[in-house]
């Protein structure tokens, strides 16, 4: 399975099955122009604490997703458990939005529920209130990605058909592998096996419909 984008048009994807048994290569079946330009992914992270950590996901997203993204194709659902600490992460989330003029985005506290991934990741589904049926991320706050990654998102997840679950390059010590650099976060989006390792096993984070 072959995939090509438009390059006059980067939401519209072209794929070709190829099929060799033995032989000359074949296609199989015929020319797919997908097009992913109406498709909204819901990015959904569950969380408690970890207020720093959250700072830089959020730093992350407003430096390589919203500044070059289409804001209407977007949206943010945090689900944060626990009492200790969701006045500042109310605060971070609203702070770090609002200076990128992102407004499509919701804070769910839960702060009588222990932290539980899973059950974050239930209710950030189950909210949505859109007209449109969404692509859901099921994120973490570890992790880095950007547009290109979104786009495979919208494209790989078929709605009763098939879950994208993408293989998470996995870091060693950010810190240690690039030798304490405070301007790591730029360097950390480029593959390299210095930095890390692909992880294979990992299947937390997935794009789907619900």
């Amino acid at each position: 399975e072959l995939l090509f984008r438009d390059p006059d048009q980067t939401s519209l994807m072209k794929r070709v099955r190829l099929f060799r048994a033995f032989g000359k290569v074949q296609t199989v079946g015929s020319l797919e122009v997908r097009s992913t330009q109406k498709r909204v992914v819901n990015i959904i992270l569950p969380i408690s604490r970890r207020l720093h950590d959250l700072s830089l996901f959020l730093e992350h997203f407003k430096t390589y997703i919203l500044q070059t993204n289409d804001h209407e194709r977007l949206f943010v659902t945090i689900v944060y458990f626990g009492s200790e600490l969701v006045q500042d992460a109310q605060q971070i989330v609203h702070t770090s939005f609002s200076q990128a003029k992102f407004t499509r985005f919701t804070f769910l506290e839960r702060t009588a529920e222990m932290f539980s991934r899973v059950r974050g990741l239930q209710i950030g589904a189950a909210v949505w209130a859109g007209s449109d049926v969404p692509v859901l991320f099921l994120a973490d706050v570890d992790l880095r990605f950007d547009n290109e990654f979104l786009e495979r998102c919208r494209l790989q997840a078929q709605m009763g058909k098939r879950v994208y679950y993408p293989i998470p390059f996995r870091l060693y010590n950010p810190y240690s592998a690039l030798r304490g650099d405070g301007s790591h976060e730029k360097k950390l989006m480029h593959i390299n096996n210095k930095y890390g390792h692909w992880d294979n096993n990992d299947f937390a984070p997935s794009c789907q419909y619900r």
